[in-house]
């Protein structure tokens, strides 16, 4: 004897040993709206893969960019400006020390990109000078020279690695949560 999901009586399966709900109209009806959200969630899911097969390669660096974005200000919120020092406060940028767009090979490094406020990042242009002695004291010396022979290789981004980088950001961000 099996019981009900729903009602909790005890029940023998007519058709199939895998049934879950009693014969109960109230127990159908609840076992018929289960099915139904189930393949809503299982078509939406289908919808989210064939879109995602639709993007390009710009797409998939834009995605990838946001969710890396994404969990440096979740990394770095109860910092301080990699620039200024000042407390970062609620809106911050995540600000690149090597440029994303001319130095590709860093885009996604965790020690090239901190938190910074919009006035350094923004306004003065990420304030290099301040942001080269206080990076270089975060991550040590031995480590900016790493990172600065990185910053001048060339590094063309798969759409798989893409796709591992949103993924891999997504659940680091989440588990600072």
């Amino acid at each position: 004897m099996k019981k009900c999901r729903n009602c909790k009586q005890p029940f023998e399966p007519r058709f199939n040993t895998l049934e879950k709900y009693c014969w109960n109209p109230d127990c159908k009806s609840i076992e018929a709206m289960q099915k139904l959200k189930d393949h809503k969630k299982k078509e939406k899911q289908k919808l989210r893969d064939k879109k995602n097969n639709l993007l390009s390669h710009a797409e998939w660096i834009k995605k990838a960019q946001k969710s890396f974005n994404a969990f440096i200000r979740e990394r770095d919120k109860n910092k301080k400006c990699i620039s200024c020092q000042k407390p970062l406060g609620e809106k911050f940028d995540a600000g690149h020390f090597w440029n994303k767009h001319a130095h590709g090979s860093v885009r996604f490094d965790e020690n090239n990109v901190h938190g910074q406020c919009v006035y350094c990042n923004q306004h003065l242009h990420a304030n290099l000078n301040n942001y080269t002695m206080n990076l270089e004291k975060l991550i040590g010396a031995d480590e900016f020279i790493i990172l600065r022979e990185k910053a001048y290789e060339t590094k063309k981004w798969s759409i798989d690695e893409l796709k591992r980088i949103t993924e891999y950001y997504k659940k680091m961000k989440k588990s600072f949560n």
